[in-house]
């Protein structure tokens, strides 16, 4: 475990990386400070987050390999009323007692909502489904460790979403240490995820788009992007919905003006773009 790097280690020009001085200086990482200033959000938000990546690397030290960031702040479509700000944080290997619990500490004191799963090596490679999590930081009355030995049906898909648009924080680039996950097993996991939308999504209607463009294009994409793609190659029935679903994402709406009975109604439809084949409902997609 590293003891800790002094303030004045860190470079405070903007958009050079920073450099920790690990007891090991081969193994020395970067904090990518020019590709924080690139996120599309609120400079307070950016600091946040350079700070979040600067205290891993404090309390981790050499343990550390990565700290990437994904989904909709990733993907540029980040709101700053109702997203979090979702991170992977790959570690060398089983992170100590202490370890943790200073990570919890510099989460309580992040002042953003940060959605932070911490994984090794091994399990960010590991292609199965439901991989096991070394653990997560979940709210449950407060912030709290929870480790996942058995394993997160939906990590794959996370990590793809790292592997498709993902931002590197702190260590090597999404190549150097990513590759994407099989389509199979990807599909498994939106089968898995797609029964639990409507009741554990905010957005519902726009997390059904998502995994329809997914099993559509095989690939995923943010919110925003799949209601857009949804106006134009979805049935015109669910324009009014589509557009009231995209303006309350956009407003940061925490609650949707659309009927459980409009939404369970374009779960079925979506259901039958799956069952039926989407190429054989919607024609082509070009």
């Amino acid at each position: 475990m590293c003891m800790g790097l002094r303030a004045d280690l860190w470079s405070r020009r903007s958009g050079e990386p920073c450099i920790a001085r690990h007891r090991n200086p081969e193994t020395a990482l970067v904090i990518h400070h020019a590709d924080i200033e690139l996120l599309e959000c609120a400079h307070a938000v950016r600091r946040k987050i350079a700070r979040y990546s600067r205290g891993l690397l404090e309390i981790l030290g050499d343990d550390l390999v990565g700290v990437c960031l994904y989904g909709s702040l990733a993907r540029g479509c980040h709101n700053g009323a109702t997203s979090d700000v979702d991170m992977i944080v790959v570690v060398r290997g089983n992170c100590s007692e202490l370890d943790e619990s200073r990570v919890l500490e510099l989460h309580r004191n992040s002042a953003i909502l940060i959605d932070a799963k911490f994984v090794t090596e091994d399990q960010m490679h590991l292609d199965a489904f439901a991989p096991p999590v070394e653990f997560l930081l979940k709210l449950i009355d407060g912030w709290k460790i929870v480790h996942v030995p058995e394993g997160r049906r939906d990590f794959l898909l996370d990590r793809q979403d790292a592997f498709e648009a993902g931002v590197w924080l702190v260590g090597p680039t999404v190549a150097d240490l990513l590759r994407p996950v099989p389509w199979p097993l990807i599909a498994e996991s939106l089968d898995y995820l797609y029964p639990h939308i409507v009741t554990h999504f905010k957005n519902p209607v726009l997390m059904l788009c998502r995994v329809a463009y997914a099993w559509t294009h095989r690939e995923l994409c943010s919110k925003k992007r799949a209601g857009e793609w949804a106006m134009v190659e979805l049935d015109a029935q669910w324009a009014s919905t589509l557009e009231t679903a995209l303006a309350e994402y956009a407003a940061g709406c925490a609650k949707s003006s659309i009927s459980a009975d409009e939404i369970q109604a374009f779960e079925g439809y979506c259901s039958g773009l799956r069952c039926f084949g989407i190429s054989d409902v919607l024609g082509p997609i070009g």
